[in-house]
Order: C-alpha cells, then sequence, then structure tokens
C-alpha cells in the first residue's frame, strides 16, 4: 500500500532503488496488476487480488503516481550537472533503464486502455523518456530509420 510518506520520500530516492523499480517496471506484462509495497513496484499475486486491493487501498491512480515519481526521479538523477565518475556510472545506467522501461510502460497502457487519464500519464511518462534519452530510432518514420542503417 502507498501512502503520502511514501510518496514524500520518493524526492529523496536514492539511486539504487531507482535502477531496481525501473528494471521492475520494465518486466511489467500486459494485464498485471502493480501495487507498492516498501517504496518497491510489485506485481500484485495475491489469492482474491480485488477484494484485497480494494482492503488495502492499492488502485492503479497511486501506482502511477509512484511511477511517474520513479521516472522524474531517475530523469532529474540523469541530468545532474555537478558529475563525478561515480555518478556518470549510475546516469549510464539509469539511461539504460528508462530506455528499458518504454517495453513495460506500453504493457501497463495497453492493460489501463480503457481508462484515458492513466494511458494519457503513462504516454507522457513515455514522451518526457523518449526526449530525454533521445531514443531517435523510436519517433522516426520505419523508411528512415532503414535509410540511416544502410549508410
Amino acid at each position: 500500500m502507498i501512502n503520502m510518506d511514501t510518496m514524500n520520500t520518493m524526492d529523496t530516492m536514492e539511486v539504487k532503488d531507482i535502477i531496481l523499480n525501473l528494471k521492475l517496471i520494465s518486466k511489467i506484462k500486459q494485464n498485471e496488476k502493480m501495487s507498492v509495497v516498501d517504496k518497491v513496484l510489485k506485481v500484485d499475486t495475491r489469492f482474491l487480488q480485488p477484494i484485497f486491493r480494494w482492503y488495502t487501498s492499492d488502485n492503479r491512480t497511486d501506482t502511477i503516481a509512484f511511477i511517474e515519481r520513479v521516472v522524474n526521479s531517475a530523469l532529474h538523477h540523469s541530468i545532474d550537472e555537478n558529475r563525478s565518475s561515480a555518478h556518470s556510472y549510475e546516469e549510464d545506467a539509469i539511461q539504460k533503464e528508462l530506455t528499458t522501461a518504454l517495453h513495460g510502460l506500453d504493457h501497463l497502457s495497453a492493460t489501463y486502455k480503457l481508462d484515458n487519464l492513466i494511458v494519457s500519464k503513462i504516454d507522457i511518462l513515455k514522451d518526457k523518456i523518449v526526449r530525454r534519452t533521445k531514443i531517435t530510432w523510436l519517433t522516426q518514420p520505419d523508411n528512415q530509420v532503414e535509410n540511416e542503417q544502410n549508410s
């Protein structure tokens, strides 16, 4: 269950926790329900899942808010201007995990395809990731990518 204390501490989330949650986001499969336990994203596999989700107040809005915080924290860490060599390794790891998280966000978007608000929030996150990580192959037409690969 996610609460406001968890949300407020997300701003000071450690890099290792950001990377862990990005890895978990990348592994989300379509139709999986997620929950947040101790600042870690988990697949909700509880028996009688709908009842327990209601009882513990787990819901998609809080889960998406948590994912937004993770992605925004990752984006913040990936553009840190005061880099040391240790930080550049962390920034490279974050960049890589942001890129792989796009697949999980696609699956999450498909899971909630009937909820326009959630899908729109996920689309905004994906756009932020694509812009920040400069993933040009996702935004170019197929023939332009093929032409660049052949040259």
